[in-house]
């Protein structure tokens, strides 16, 4: 029991998934406070967090919106302070903290593009900017 809430652990014995749940503390067999499903995994190796995955992927989070579904380094406790992934409104949000900060696509040791916080666009390790160039009155970046 941690923060006023218990933990359920179970293998559901029909299915083969096993579950991890939490539900207001002080209730038993879920009277007074229904289960919270936390986190499951599936008998064919699919991991759902917050959701019973659907069979439909590996790897399965709720389906919300959040700037912070994924965090791979914080720096700070906010909704923008790390870098990560999240959701916005029709959006894969691609997070780092700060305009200082670098998206970098590398393979092996090479750095092929770094995408600046500012938005500035670099090719490789090379210290100038892409030029846009006008192509049928639109913009391409070569």
């Amino acid at each position: 029991m941690a923060n006023g809430y218990a933990w359920v652990n179970y293998m559901d014995q029909a299915s083969g998934n096993m579950y991890w749940n939490s539900m207001p503390s002080g209730t038993a067999n879920g009277a007074g406070g229904a289960e919270t499903v936390r986190m499951t995994l599936t008998n064919t190796g699919s991991l759902g967090l917050n959701v019973v995955p659907n069979g439909n992927g590996q790897l399965q989070f709720q389906n919300t919106i959040d700037n912070r579904k994924i965090v791979l380094w914080e720096n700070a406790n906010t909704s923008i302070d790390f870098y990560g992934f999240g959701i916005n409104g029709g959006t894969l949000r691609y997070q780092i903290p700060a305009v200082g900060n670098v998206h970098s696509f590398v393979a092996g040791n090479t750095a092929l593009l770094n995408i600046f916080g500012t938005g500035q666009r670099y090719p490789g390790r090379y210290a100038y900017p892409i030029k846009r160039r006008p192509v049928k009155g639109k913009y391409c970046s070569h």
